[in-house]
């Protein structure tokens, strides 16, 4: 596929899907399930928006809804996250090269943390092609860094918490609370 001509944005809270609304051209809501989606075009690109709600069910089982009513070319997840890297600052941009759910933990039967039976691996990786799609649609001043996601449904607020992230995962950028769950869903469905 040379270009993505149904694109669903899924985020968690209100404010995050705001702005989307509010470029949507031709916009009109749909209701599904007890959620509102959000249709219409930006660029010329049919968009659908959707505010899934906070945490990793509330993510897939929105992102699972998304694919199942709209067929989209590709899913995008975006919202607030925390940084626990060094050198991440307030404001700036990650892409996710890939997604983890770092509080899926089933050390004790074998497996290392975050390993995802269904998929048989830890790390989601993301479609490049729509990673540099992205990228290349910020703007040049804005920082952006491009890296590991980690998803768990706690707030990541402590050292303690982080520590154990990074101790999993060094190369984890940003902690959040939908990124992998959509990242799952969307590999299970062979969906970018």
């Amino acid at each position: 596929m040379d270009t993505f001509s149904r694109v669903a944005i899924i985020a968690a809270l209100d404010t995050e899907v705001e702005l989307l609304a509010e470029t949507l051209e031709e916009a009109k809501q749909y209701i599904f399930s007890g959620g509102t989606y959000l249709g219409g075009h930006i660029g010329g690109t049919e968009v659908i928006v959707y505010r899934c709600g906070i945490g990793k069910v509330s993510a897939a089982s929105g992102t699972q809804e998304l694919i199942c009513r709209f067929s989209p070319d590709c899913v995008i997840n975006t919202g607030c996250a925390g940084g626990i890297a060094g050198g991440m600052h307030i404001g700036d941009l990650v892409i996710a090269n890939a997604a983890v759910e770092w509080d899926l933990d089933t050390i004790a039967i074998g497996n290392p943390r975050g390993y995802i039976d269904s998929l048989n691996t830890v790390e989601i990786e993301a479609d490049r092609k729509l990673s540099a799609l992205l990228k290349g649609a910020i703007p040049a001043e804005r920082t952006v860094h491009e890296g590991l996601v980690a998803s768990g449904d706690q707030f990541v607020s402590t050292d303690e918490q982080r520590k154990l992230i990074l101790g999993a995962f060094p190369g984890a950028l940003c902690a959040e609370m939908e990124g992998a769950a959509v990242a799952h869903v969307c590999a299970g469905n062979h969906v970018p």
